[in-house]
């Protein structure tokens, strides 16, 4: 199954794992919560108690609603999928979701916290990843 594994501080990219919860649970380090955030047959997985453990899973990006406005802060390592639009099992993303996730999620978000209490962000330019990872092989 070919999903995007977006790390924090880090560029989206493409990885080929086989569709185990062992697996996906490996990718976020821990127990998954799933969200459909999108308006496409794809799912957003993050680990359920990331924003409890923030020192293992920091800040990683900001979910926008339609208007631009920050919806959900994902805090750790987020995982896109694909859902079958037949029996809404867990598939691989397409060619077009995989291009426009990665884009979508290209800059990692930098936080931080503004005068009037609020937590503020911005898009800063992602680092490089130094290794490959393999989960599931």
């Amino acid at each position: 199954m070919r999903i995007l594994v977006i790390k924090h501080g880090k560029a989206p990219y493409s990885q080929d794992i086989d569709n185990t919860l062992e697996n996906l649970q490996e990718l976020v380090d821990g127990y998954i919560q799933v969200t459909y955030p999108f308006n496409d047959s794809a799912a957003l997985m993050f680990n359920e108690e990331g924003k409890l453990k923030l020192d293992q899973c920091p800040p990683n990006r900001v979910l926008l609603d339609d208007y631009g406005k920050v919806q959900e802060v994902i805090c750790g390592t987020m995982v896109i999928v694909g859902i079958s639009d037949i029996d809404g099992e867990i598939t691989s993303l397409t060619d077009e979701q995989m291009e426009h996730y990665a884009d979508m999620f290209h800059y990692p978000n930098e936080f931080f916290l503004r005068p009037d209490g609020n937590i503020g962000y911005r898009e800063i330019e992602p680092e490089s990843l130094e290794e490959d990872i393999e989960i599931g092989e």
